[in-house]
């Protein structure tokens, strides 16, 4: 296996890809998909050569679907079926919210309320039942002006259409105080739909002024995609499916960390690690840390880096 230059074909190929906008559909089963000979014991040539492409139409329409390999049988290349399973059910979503709501003027307002509340139970239990109110509530928030995409749109078209009327009549003071208007309303949409766009590409290069095209689109829909695990094989090579992935995954740690093993001596202990850290460096390892040192820490994490529930703590204690 080895690299070597494109060919004419090969780059008019590409351009085909890019120009129908074409995506690597997320397989699983046999990595590499062609043997040069499954007759001869001495080959050694594997490669992956074969593809399941798909466009950005049926991922979105189809976000569990994924693609299989099979074993070669009597062909040189692998069999390919690409799944479409129906009635996944839909596991519970994280605790997450738009980064954009932390600027709105209820939002201090709406997690002060929920967090002054008093809950009975266990310290980590009434954190829980805190998040799953604020949770709603905050989602609440998020969609007190309707969907921020269409919202977008709707508003693009209502500042054209003031825009014309200022043209056609431009003394008319209250025209142009509703074009004013509409303007200040669609920008601040605009910054709202960036916020989101930023936050679910978790792009780094989103901040350098790019917005919302096709690519980041496409960058969305293919990182959401290819983050599941539709199927896993155990140690017997037995495949699970659908839910009984999750449960395999912790029937496999379980097993593995859960044996318990005779320790046995090594003798030159002090040649295994050649690389020591000294006194000083191995207490200030083990020292406190301060509340202060946490909260700078949190602070540097930046608003598009880190979309989860790190993020969001960070940003409940700097608005505060």
């Amino acid at each position: 296996m080895g690299g070597g230059y494109p060919t004419s074909e090969m780059t008019e190929f590409q351009e085909c890809i890019d120009k129908i906008k074409l995506v690597d559909l997320h397989s699983e089963g046999f990595h590499f998909t062609w043997t040069k000979s499954l007759r001869n014991p001495n080959c050694r040539t594997l490669k992956k050569l074969d593809r399941i492409m798909v466009n950005e139409e049926f991922v979105g329409n189809f976000q569990q679907a994924h693609g299989l390999f099979l074993p070669y049988l009597i062909s040189d290349h692998s069999l390919m079926i690409v799944k479409v399973p129906n009635g996944i059910q839909k596991r519970k979503s994280s605790f997450r919210f738009s980064n954009f709501i932390t600027e709105k003027e209820n939002f201090l307002p709406t997690v002060r309320s929920v967090w002054d509340k008093s809950f009975e139970g266990h310290a980590m239990y009434r954190i829980v039942q805190k998040m799953k109110v604020l949770k709603r509530k905050l989602k609440k928030l998020s969609w007190e002006n309707g969907n921020v995409f269409e919202r977008v749109e709707n508003l693009r078209v209502k500042v054209k259409e003031c825009q014309a009327k200022v043209d056609k009549f431009p003394h008319d003071e209250n025209i142009k105080e509703e074009s004013w208007s509409v303007l200040k309303e669609y920008q601040q949409a605009t910054k709202e739909e960036y916020s989101l766009l930023c936050q679910k590409a978790k792009v780094e290069w989103l901040k350098d002024g790019d917005r919302n095209t096709a690519y980041f689109q496409k960058t969305i829909k293919e990182r959401t995609h290819r983050g599941r695990i539709m199927s896993i094989r155990n140690e017997e090579g037995i495949r699970f499916v659908n839910e009984d992935v999750a449960n395999q995954i912790v029937k496999h740690f379980e097993d593995f960390l859960g044996q318990r093993r005779d320790v046995q001596s090594m003798a030159n202990r002090q040649n295994i690690f050649i690389n020591k850290i000294n006194t000083e460096e191995a207490q200030r390892m083990i020292r406190a840390v301060s509340d202060a040192e946490i909260k700078n820490a949190m602070f540097e994490i930046e608003d598009s880096k880190a979309p989860g529930p790190d993020g969001y703590t960070a940003c409940f204690y700097k608005s505060a």
